[in-house]
């Protein structure tokens, strides 16, 4: 195998879906000053991107919203070991650099770089109307990390064709103009999404982070300052404690440290009804009749 396939090989082995190669240039072309490549690792020759499952399809069908985001981060694990894996092959196998792009916010609501953004170069699918990078296979249901390296590789380039839109969502285009996410997203019609489809394939599509984020995060830190200025503002002493030591108050600090999740964000709506690559899921979202639970030796329990 060449140094490409075993790179990708020690990903998938790892647990990884799918690999991609993405240029740095290509990458950087569309990356604005202080989130380039070379800020993270000077020298940066190829990006390794990895395709992992995010939250379960139980999750997101869970009747809290949170739920789906929490899943999301419990199955991180697998995600990190498979750039892991890949990091520790570039620099104990191969001897060139390599570092994960870091998964956190670098300023404000800026990422230290668009994971989606070297997905969509790397060839591991097409950027949607929701603003997701829809891949061909798994649709828009996974998560992506990804790994600078000094290490030249042949990058793999951008998919020719782009699986947004799905066939219903053409459909219900040329019926009334709007498409499965456009129509569940709770604030599209405030400015949120927007986009069009021309001839069967996405002509535009935009997305407003900060409108999106202020009604999908109920946590972290901008929630913790409103609910600061709250308790500052209010007159009563007592209510002051009262509100101070509440329930609400102690899950806002505890989302802000180490492991807290529920302040990414808990709104997952349009990836619930994104149809692309949901046949290469097998589900049965109602419990079959036929079923019957089953003891320790495989009988029917009834």
């Amino acid at each position: 195998m060449t140094i490409k396939e075993q790179t990708k090989d020690a990903a998938k082995k790892a647990g990884a879906l799918d690999v991609g190669i993405a240029s740095p240039e290509s990458v950087n072309a569309r990356t604005p000053p202080g989130h380039q490549t070379n800020e993270i690792l000077p020298g940066t020759k190829s990006i390794v991107v990895l395709a992992g499952y995010g939250a379960t399809y139980g999750a997101l069908h869970a009747g809290d919203a949170r739920i789906p985001m929490v899943s999301k981060a419990y199955r991180m694990g697998k995600r990190l070991a498979a750039a892991q894996a890949v990091e520790d092959f570039i620099e104990k196998e191969c001897g060139y650099y390599a570092v994960m792009v870091p998964m956190e916010y670098k300023d404000g609501l800026q990422p230290w770089m668009s994971m989606e953004l070297m997905a969509e170069e790397a060839g591991l699918g097409g950027r949607g109307i929701n603003n997701l990078v829809l891949h061909p296979r798994y649709g828009c249901k996974i998560e992506f990390t990804a790994i600078l390296t000094t290490m030249p590789l042949q990058p793999d380039g951008k998919l020719r064709v782009n699986p947004c839109p799905a066939p219903q969502c053409v459909k219900l285009w040329m019926e009334r103009k709007s498409t499965l996410c456009l129509d569940v997203c709770p604030a599209s019609q405030g400015g949120c999404l927007d986009g069009a489809i021309e001839k069967g394939r996405v002509k535009w599509a935009s997305f407003n982070q900060i409108r999106c984020s202020s009604r999908a995060r109920f946590m972290g830190s901008e929630h913790t300052m409103k609910f600061m200025d709250t308790v500052i503002s209010e007159p009563d002493p007592f209510k002051r404690t009262q509100m101070t030591y509440s329930d609400e108050f102690f899950h806002l600090i505890e989302a802000l440290g180490p492991g807290g999740t529920q302040f990414l964000g808990s709104c997952f709506e349009c990836t619930k009804v994104c149809p692309v690559g949901d046949i290469n899921y097998k589900m049965k979202p109602k419990a079959d009749p036929e079923d019957q639970p089953t003891d320790e030796g495989g009988q029917s329990a009834g």
